[in-house]
């Protein structure tokens, strides 16, 4: 009786890879080497075809890609991201019944801003050939290599959803796993570990709950729990291993600082970050009245520039101050024929008053005169 042997496939032989495939093939396995452009269709063709002319695929595991320390923006996303996507939809085709996949992708895409439901569904559902056509994914949206890498792992876990979907109804079943850092001769070799960026490292290390980095095996302990049969039931997952340095992100030591942004005018205006500064508006109401006995235009223009004088302050403002000016009451109280610079100032003052403590109102600020 003519059996077919089991083939396991492995891309990227680093030594997160190679420690799944150790783990998995203790029985023994002829291993046999083949060179592979994982971002090239037609070379990941000629690696199915060269692994099914020894068996049948019953496992694939996807360990490469490139870091944000040493690739480019545009190779970030034809490697870990357009590659990634290349490989789920050829192995699909080829993985046999009860055969398991698992993407090794990275803690990164947890940590970038949330994006909403559209674009996630466009990460996971559009086919390959589109994928770098998203106005999302276009290099000169992508704003520097840590973004890239982020959006990249961020899709990977998408499109393993999505996938798992149609390996499913092979009978087949495919999961990713997100590590935090590993130490591996990568890492050492690239100085990311001991070079310039040590000191956010052992800050990272020592502020998560592990309090150290992971290790490939590690990795590979999980993996083998996602491609062993006794865990059929787990398919279109993303499991996170970076010893709780997410989590301390969100909720623990490692959340970034919170700086206050830069609110535009009329968010200033509506939330109202104000000082109270009735000097223009009285001083403008007043001279206007005075002056306003004499010659009337001289009134108005007094009165008009003195609320321009509290408006320039707002404008040019270098520390969220909204200057509430009432210049133009000047001419109002003039038009109710508040002759009395006495009862003029009183509704100046007023109306200041009740804008100003409307303002404290919304802004919870403290006055600083």
């Amino acid at each position: 009786m003519n059996h077919k042997k089991d083939v396991i496939v492995l891309t990227g032989a680093g030594q997160l890879g190679m420690a799944i495939v150790r783990t998995l093939a203790e029985a023994g396995f002829d291993v046999v080497l083949f060179k592979v452009d994982i971002s090239s269709k037609e070379s990941v063709t000629e690696l199915i075809d060269a692994a099914q002319k020894e068996g049948e695929i019953g496992m694939f595991i996807n360990a490469a890609g490139v870091s944000p320390s040493q690739a480019s923006i545009e190779q970030i996303l034809k490697v870990d991201l357009y590659g990634t996507s290349i490989l789920l939809e050829e192995f699909e085709k080829v993985i046999k019944v009860g055969g398991t996949g698992v993407v090794i992708s990275g803690q990164s895409g947890y940590r970038m801003p949330a994006l909403s439901t559209e674009e996630d569904k466009q990460l996971a559902k559009t086919p390959t050939e589109e994928l770098l056509q998203l106005e999302m994914l276009k290099p000169e949206n992508i704003k520097d290599n840590l973004y890239a890498y982020q959006i990249a792992n961020r899709c990977n876990g998408k499109m393993v959803m999505a996938e798992a979907v149609k390996w499913g109804e092979r009978g087949a079943r495919v999961n990713a796993i997100s590590p935090g850092i590993i130490i591996t001769p990568l890492a050492l070799a690239l100085d990311e570990i001991n070079g310039p960026r040590r000191e956010f490292y052992k800050n990272k290390f020592t502020k998560s709950p592990a309090g150290r980095p992971g290790i490939a095996d590690e990795v590979a302990n999980v993996a083998e729990l996602l491609l062993s049969n006794a865990r059929a039931f787990i398919s279109g997952s993303d499991f996170l291993i970076d010893g709780g340095a997410t989590a301390s992100y969100y909720y623990g030591p490692l959340q970034p600082k919170q700086t206050k942004p830069e609110m535009s005018i009329f968010a200033k205006l509506h939330y109202g970050y104000v000082i109270v500064f009735c000097c223009c508006p009285i001083i403008g109401i007043n001279i206007g009245l005075v002056v306003n006995d004499q010659n009337p235009q001289y009134g108005i223009i007094a009165s008009v520039g003195f609320g321009m004088i509290g408006f320039l302050l707002l404008l040019f403002g270098k520390s969220g101050i909204v200057v509430i000016t009432a210049g133009g009451f000047g001419y109002l109280a003039d038009f109710l024929e508040f002759k009395s610079i006495l009862k003029t100032g009183i509704v100046s003052l007023t109306v200041s008053g009740i804008l100003g403590l409307y303002a404290i109102y919304k802004s919870n600020n403290l006055i600083k005169i």
